[in-house]
């Protein structure tokens, strides 16, 4: 199966999903929430939640992807149990970082490899499959380690239908919509043969491995992507300030792949003064995990808006929409708003447990990436007119960068 064939039948699920829930919506009057932008009114709410105000609105994940996990559980039992055996399993030694970097080295030559094709006598492969593979696999490497190396396509097609679930759960998804349906069975029908299940095995509820994969690689892969191509495709003021910047960000991370620690993660790289702790951190800041956290306040629905917060200028400054690894090296310097209004990973407690340990996964998923990807490539999208290229923030959409693609024009291999 080529790309094309792969896509397209993806891409027309995508519009028949939006009509159907665009429809549905219009006619049943559903509210929209709240929008808070207040931080202190933000952190009061994220720091008083309950599972209940959390369950609530993740409903629609639970039935989307059939999954019961400490994000859709309202059993304190249960969700303290699944928190502990995160935990455990968060525990990751100098040895373990090791083997996950090379691994994600090694798998990023391989996955562009597999989706690489050839028009008009150049070499390209599209970028977002690449990076999501790349995020699926070494997650799955991590938390699932006996799993048999599973296959680009059934990869791609599971990464690929958890995208457009997620996207139908923004919609008010019905679970008589026959394409949804369909959809939801082939994901199944792919998980049970990832992960060697029989066809009568039960897969979901508690026995989902979505319970995992869900808040595992789908909160991580839009900030790896996002992270990647700051440091090694965006423009600066100047050229001689770009080559500057490129070549320093090369340099940290390639000392950070050969050492992947936790120590070398947070201690800045020679006279750089900046970590990949910073680079990460900043990536978080921009475009975080989650763009906004729900929560069901008695009978009202609020969103709290992380991105607007991450972005706010009163809170970071003139230049909030500025990549600046740097505003993060003496932090707790430079007055506590920045720092209180940072909240990737939400707060209080029911903030995500794998807080210290997604960092150091997505430094080391951007350091395959930057490594991988070397001087001979370029990327390339004529439809978003330089936005990738310029110097604005990235867009955080799901769907912003589907199009664009890594092209080979030095091609020595």
């Amino acid at each position: 199966m080529n790309f094309v064939e792969f896509c397209v039948p993806a891409l027309c699920l995508t519009a028949a999903l939006w009509v159907y829930f665009r429809f549905f919506y219009t006619n049943h009057g559903n509210k929209q929430p709240r929008t808070l932008r207040d931080l202190q009114q933000c952190r009061i709410t994220l720091r008083s939640s309950t599972l209940a105000s959390r369950a609530a609105p993740n409903q629609r994940l639970a039935e989307v992807f059939n999954i019961d996990n400490a994000l859709t559980t309202t059993n304190r039992v249960y969700h303290d149990s699944i928190v502990q055996g995160i935990r455990l399993n968060l525990q990751t030694p100098d040895d373990e970082w090791n083997t996950l970097a090379t691994f994600a080295l090694n798998n990023l030559r391989h996955t562009i490899l597999l989706n690489l094709v050839v028009e008009d006598g150049q070499k390209s492969a599209v970028l977002v499959p690449v990076v999501q593979s790349l995020v699926f696999r070494v997650v799955l490497l991590k938390f699932f380690p006996k799993i048999i190396k599973p296959s680009e396509d059934d990869v791609q097609y599971i990464t690929t239908r958890i995208n457009l679930l997620w996207l139908a759960t923004k919609h008010g998804p019905s679970q008589a919509d026959s394409n949804l349906l369909e959809m939801k069975r082939q994901l199944e029908v792919r998980l049970r043969r990832v992960f060697g299940k029989s066809p009568d095995e039960q897969i979901n509820g508690r026995a989902n491995p979505l319970n995992i994969l869900i808040p595992a690689y789908e909160s991580i892969w839009r900030v790896v992507l996002r992270c990647f191509l700051e440091v090694r495709f965006r423009k600066c003021e100047n050229e001689i300030e770009e080559s500057v910047t490129k070549r320093k960000y090369k340099m940290i991370f390639r000392n950070f792949m050969s050492h992947p620690n936790p120590s070398v993660f947070e201690t800045s790289f020679q006279d750089t003064h900046i970590a990949v702790k910073h680079i990460v951190n900043e990536a978080l800041r921009l475009y975080p995990p989650t763009r906004s956290i729900h929560r069901q306040l008695n009978n009202e629905m609020v969103r709290i808006d992380v991105e607007w917060l991450h972005r706010d200028p009163v809170s970071w400054g003139r230049d909030a929409e500025e990549f600046k690894p740097e505003r993060w090296v003496g932090v707790l310097l430079k007055g506590i708003d920045g720092k209180m209004a940072f909240t990737p990973f939400g707060l209080g407690g029911l903030s995500c447990p794998a807080k210290k340990f997604a960092p150091m996964m997505i430094g080391i998923l951007v350091g395959a990436l930057v490594g991988g990807v070397d001087e001979g490539w370029e990327v390339v999208d004529e439809k978003l007119g330089g936005d990738v290229l310029g110097t604005k923030v990235l867009d955080g959409g799901r769907e912003a960068y589907e199009g664009l693609r890594l092209r080979r024009f030095n091609d020595e291999e």
